[in-house]
């Protein structure tokens, strides 16, 4: 219709009617660019904000899974403890607690953080919808600290491969069968574990005694010392993560897109 109109005015030499048809058409070009623009930032603040809630539904995920790490190796550790407490005394026969302690030490609880939503964002190329410089930064910090901590926390230490190698079979298959990881699921379904608070594995005097004898070994002992040091490092780092974590949720509940 106004190029019609335009092509009328531009004949009649009607110059005045000419701009006024060439400003509405400038208007007009302007005002679907300005409408298309806001459109586009109004989607990408949305995408922002979904992204920015499921990561932090990502954080409460892995905050439940740090805190049932760091249950687990408080329980790890006070075994160990109670274990070089009794290399540091004479063998015991009938010393069945040894066994369970030394054998509760030796166990591991691999998690990884949550990061899907994170990862997601990294590989549709959204980061930029994310409008907050400080924001884009401190997911980017967060997830590579995640990342050296838990390449850090998949270390195994030499003391589960040594103790497992001397203590005869029965007795880890007793272990397993009687004293095994009590396994769980929380509200939303992640996995959880904690060691049982006592156990009994019922082998005679004699299988007892045999693998007391087995495993009652400086060179365990050394590797005992190893294991705790490590157990140290991955309750602080696994403390550290979570800590870190409530951090960055905190800041994110306060943004605003």
């Amino acid at each position: 219709m106004i190029p019609r109109r335009l092509y009328e005015h531009v004949r009649s030499h009607n110059w005045f009617a000419v701009s006024i048809d060439f400003l509405i058409v400038v208007v007009g070009v302007f005002i679907g660019i300005q409408v298309a623009n806001w459109n586009a930032e109004r989607l990408e603040k949305r995408a922002a904000r979904a992204y920015v809630e499921r990561i932090r539904e990502d954080l409460g995920t892995s905050a439940r899974s740090l805190e049932s790490l760091v249950t687990y190796y408080r329980q790890v550790k006070a075994h160990a403890l109670s274990a070089l407490d009794a290399f540091d005394a004479p063998p015991a026969a009938g010393d069945e607690q040894l066994l369970i302690d030394a054998f509760q030490a030796s166990q591991l609880l691999m998690r990884t953080v949550e990061r899907s939503t994170y990862d997601e964002i990294l590989s549709a190329g959204a980061m930029n919808s994310i409008p907050s410089l400080e924001t884009r930064r401190r997911l980017a910090n967060y997830y590579k600290n995640v990342a050296a901590i838990e390449d850090l926390m998949r270390y195994v230490p030499p003391y589960r491969e040594n103790l497992r190698r001397r203590m005869p079979y029965p007795v880890q298959a007793a272990m397993f069968e009687r004293c095994d990881d009590i396994a769980s699921v929380d509200s939303r379904g992640a996995a959880m574990a904690t060691l049982p608070e006592r156990c009994v594995l019922g082998l005679s005097a004699e299988a007892v005694a045999a693998a007391v004898a087995a495993i009652h070994d400086p060179e365990l002992k050394l590797d005992l010392v190893r294991r705790l040091s490590d157990l140290d490092t991955k309750l602080d780092n696994y403390q550290r993560l979570l800590d870190r974590g409530r951090a960055l949720d905190s800041f994110l509940a306060e943004e605003k897109f």
